[in-house]
């Protein structure tokens, strides 16, 4: 019984550590005001893999996990116009 704990401990300090990160952020328009319901695209420019997410109702936005790379930010909201940036 005691190896299985021990088994137990080192899978959940194995599952504690991570190399992803977290980009929160929050969408405006030109005024200042917030953007609802923008979607937020995030392009690693390395494997190509994108990842999207909606801003809530205060025009925020996460992303919870994503793997290390250099990565292209786009936004775009419903009746604006597209903009995107670099990082």
């Amino acid at each position: 019984m005691k190896p299985l704990f021990a088994l137990i401990l080192l899978a959940s300090a194995a599952w504690a550590q991570s190399t992803d990160a977290v980009v929160s952020g929050n969408v405006l328009d030109p005024s200042g005001a917030s953007v609802p319901t923008a979607i937020i695209t995030a392009l690693n420019l390395n494997t190509g893999v994108k990842t999207v997410v909606t801003s809530n109702a205060s025009g925020v936005y996460l992303f919870a996990a994503l793997p290390p790379g250099q990565y292209r930010f786009s936004a775009l909201a419903p009746r604006r116009k597209n903009s995107s940036g670099s990082t």
